[in-house]
C-alpha cells in the first residue's frame, strides 16, 4: 500500500518500489510476510501507482493525445488499481 501511495504522489512508482524495499521489505517477518512475498508485493503496486498517478509522463502522453486532462483518466484507472492491489495483497 505504502509504495501504490508512494507511487501516485511521485508519479514514478518503479522510484518509490525501490525505496521501499530498501527500507522495509528487509524487515518483512515483522508484517508477518516473507520477504520474495513483500518485495513482489512492492513492485507490483509501484506499477499500480505508475499506472493511477496524473504525473506519471505515461498518463500525461495519453492524456495529451486524448485531449483530455489526465485527472479524467486517473478517475477511471485508479478504482481498478485499488482492487488490483487488494487482489494481489490476498493472492500473495
Amino acid at each position: 500500500m505504502h509504495a501504490l501511495l508512494l507511487g501516485v504522489l511521485t508519479g514514478s512508482g518503479d522510484a518509490a518500489a525501490f525505496a521501499f524495499n530498501e527500507a522495509v521489505t528487509p524487515h518483512a517477518a515483522s508484517f508477518g510476510m516473507t520477504i520474495p512475498d513483500l518485495g513482489m508485493l512492492a513492485a507490483i503496486t509501484g506499477g499500480i501507482g505508475r499506472t493511477a498517478s496524473p504525473l506519471a509522463g505515461g498518463v500525461i502522453l495519453v492524456a495529451g493525445l486524448a485531449g483530455v486532462n489526465p485527472m479524467e483518466i486517473v478517475k477511471r484507472t485508479a478504482p481498478a488499481c485499488i482492487v488490483l492491489m487488494i487482489v494481489t495483497y490476498i493472492v500473495f
